[in-house]
Parts: C-alpha cells; sequence; structure tokens
C-alpha cells in the first residue's frame, strides 16, 4: 500500500531545494533559436530582463499537459502588463498537432521546440515548469497547477517590497526608481550609496535614503524575531536580505548556526507539509485526520530540538494543524449533508405520484 504521505513529502523536498538551493540561484536566458519557435510572439533574453517568467515543459501527447493551457493563457492575459510571461517549451517529438492545439486554445505566448534554460532543466516527468521572478531566481519549480497560485503572490510581494521600501516617498525625479526596484534588488545597498546619497543637497534623494533606512532596519528586526520563533523562515528572509544589501553581516554568526544544524532541513519538510495541508484545505479539499496526526506525532518529536526557535515554530505549526483538522472536519460534513440532500431528492424525484 502506497503511503499516503509519499506525494507530499515530494512536494515538500521540492519547497526544500528552492529554499536553500534556489535562494540565489539566478538563470542566464539563452538566445531562442527562431528554428525552434513553434507558435506565439517570439523572445529574446532582452524581452525576458526584469520580467517574472512561468517556465513549462510540455508535450502534445501528455493530457495533464494540455490540461493546464487555458489555466495559462489565463495569466499571460491577466498579467502580462505586470511584467509577466510565460514560455512554452513542447518536449516530445514535434508534430503539426502542437500548432494545431496551439491555435485551438488561442494560445497568447510563445511556445518553442525543446527549449532549455540553463538551471531550469527538465528533470522530472512532463508537466514540468518553473517560476523566475524579475531578478532572475527561480522561487518555485513543480507541477503547473502547484505554481499558478504563487504567481499572483509573486507579484504582489515584489509590489509589497517596492511600496515599503519607498513608504511615504513621492517620486517625481526619480520615477523610473520604482521601476527598477520592481525588477532587480542585487547590491541595492551599493545602488542607493551611488546614485542618492551621494546627493545631500537632492531632498528627494534623501527622502529616498531615509524611507529605505527605515526599511533596512524594519527588516532587520523582522529577521532577529524569525531567528527567535521561525528558523526556517529567518534563512529564508536572511538569503532574499542578503542579495539586496550583501554588506550586512550582523547575523551572519547566527544563520550560519542553523543552517549547520542537522534539525533544520526537517524542520523545512514539517513546514512545507503544513504549508500544503493550508492550500488544500484553502482548495477546499478535506485532509485526512490521519494524516494530520501522523504530522503532529512528527512535530511532537522535533520540539525536543535544541535549535533556536523550533518549540515556538512547532507550536505554531501544531496550531496551524489544529485549524486544519477542525477546517477538514467542517468539509466532511457538508459533503455528507450535500450527499444526504441529493439522496432525498433522487428519491423523491423517483417516487410515484398517487394523484395521477
Amino acid at each position: 500500500m502506497k503511503n499516503p504521505l509519499s506525494n507530499l513529502f515530494a512536494s515538500s523536498i521540492i519547497a526544500i531545494t528552492a529554499l536553500f538551493t534556489f535562494a540565489q540561484a539566478g538563470v542566464t536566458y539563452p538566445e531562442f533559436a527562431d528554428s525552434a519557435h513553434i507558435y506565439g510572439p517570439k523572445v529574446s533574453p532582452k524581452d525576458l530582463k526584469k520580467k517574472v517568467v512561468f517556465f513549462e515543459f510540455w508535450g502534445i501527447n501528455c493530457p495533464p499537459c494540455r490540461a493546464s493551457f487555458p489555466h495559462l493563457v489565463e495569466l499571460q492575459s491577466k498579467y502580462k502588463d505586470k511584467g509577466f510571461v510565460v514560455i512554452g517549451s513542447h518536449a516530445q517529438l514535434l508534430s503539426p498537432k502542437v500548432k494545431e492545439f496551439c491555435e485551438e486554445q488561442k494560445v497568447n505566448f510563445p511556445i518553442y521546440q525543446q527549449i532549455h534554460i540553463p538551471g531550469a532543466s527538465l528533470n522530472s516527468g512532463l508537466p514540468c515548469a518553473f517560476l523566475i521572478n524579475a531578478r532572475g531566481d527561480i522561487v518555485a519549480q513543480g507541477k503547473p497547477g502547484d505554481l499558478y497560485d504563487k504567481v499572483e503572490d509573486l507579484l504582489k510581494d515584489c509590489e509589497a517590497e517596492v511600496a515599503s521600501i519607498l513608504e511615504g516617498v513621492t517620486l517625481n525625479k526619480y520615477k523610473k526608481f520604482e521601476k527598477y526596484l520592481s525588477a532587480n534588488t542585487r547590491n541595492l545597498d551599493k545602488f542607493i550609496e551611488k546614485q542618492f546619497r551621494s546627493k545631500p543637497d537632492d531632498e528627494e534623494a534623501q527622502a529616498i535614503c531615509a524611507s529605505y533606512d527605515k526599511w533596512l532596519e524594519s527588516t532587520k528586526n523582522d529577521i532577529a524575531a524569525k531567528i527567535e520563533t521561525d528558523p526556517v523562515g529567518a534563512v529564508a528572509a536572511y538569503s532574499k536580505f542578503k542579495v539586496a544589501v550583501p554588506s550586512f553581516k550582523e547575523y551572519d554568526n547566527q544563520i550560519r548556526l542553523i543552517k549547520n544544524n542537522k534539525d533544520l532541513k526537517k524542520l523545512a519538510v514539517l513546514k512545507a507539509k503544513v504549508t500544503n495541508m493550508q492550500d488544500r484545505i484553502n482548495k477546499g479539499r478535506r485532509v485526512p485526520v490521519t494524516e494530520v496526526d501522523l504530522l503532529v506525532k512528527e512535530l511532537d518529536k522535533m520540539e525536543t530540538s535544541i535549535m533556536p526557535g523550533v518549540s515556538t515554530s512547532c507550536a505554531d505549526m501544531k496550531g496551524i494543524l489544529q485549524d486544519v483538522r477542525n477546517q477538514s472536519e467542517t468539509i466532511k460534513e457538508n459533503r455528507k449533508k450535500e450527499r444526504e440532500e441529493a439522496r432525498k431528492k433522487k428519491q423523491q424525484g423517483g417516487g410515484y405520484n398517487m394523484n395521477m
């Protein structure tokens, strides 16, 4: 009998890989050969600069692949004006049916034959998708359906970060800085130093510096709090922060100790499982009580770890799992009522009319 948590564990491993491998794994877009182009607009590395990219390997003879296309067309239509683009790489033998299918689906994004992006290679069955942020970092990978919701979240996170860095600042002279931030926060400390701190008599430049400094302090405090309560979140937040501010070293030793602790990856696995269960509940899907109980037992074992923040993190996750259990039972009861109502309607509809 297949372990009911096997699929969940696999998705958890993907999440851990994203956390520890992809945090700063920038991709380099290749030149997309015209000879490989099948359908839709053509793209070049220049077109993808500062764009969020949804890159998917698919095949015409793969039913789940074909089923993903309406969603991809919708995503492209919805977010194309927000710096987002879908790219499809057909990974099976080329057939006239590929172009016919694209025409039927009214595909509005580029389709190429067997193209690869270094760092985002086909490493599982079809379909296989990668979500790449505007800085060229792979932030998620897996089945397309697991990534759809992450697109909006990624775009919102980017907007929220830009808004936080520029909080209270009205840009006039430096309006292009907002667009720059939405796509590039690498070495932001050096950029701020060069472009704005060097202009002490420029009021708008100094307002940007003040807002940046406020964001810096707030982010540092947030990471410090996570070190004590959420070590997995602390590592992820610190990795992202160091991309923007590589000169910051205050928490290097603490983060290094956390990353070297053998319990961190175990905790990341558990956190990914909890998140997966939350996602299932949010989509109206039940989570079997047995799965919840097994996860609670794993968290009970983890609470004995000496790593800072583990006990608090485990307690928080167990609280989330209690909510998952309650909501799952509610879904179960509602479905039971729906089946009972459907059964009664069927009986009533199939009964004899005595007045005939």
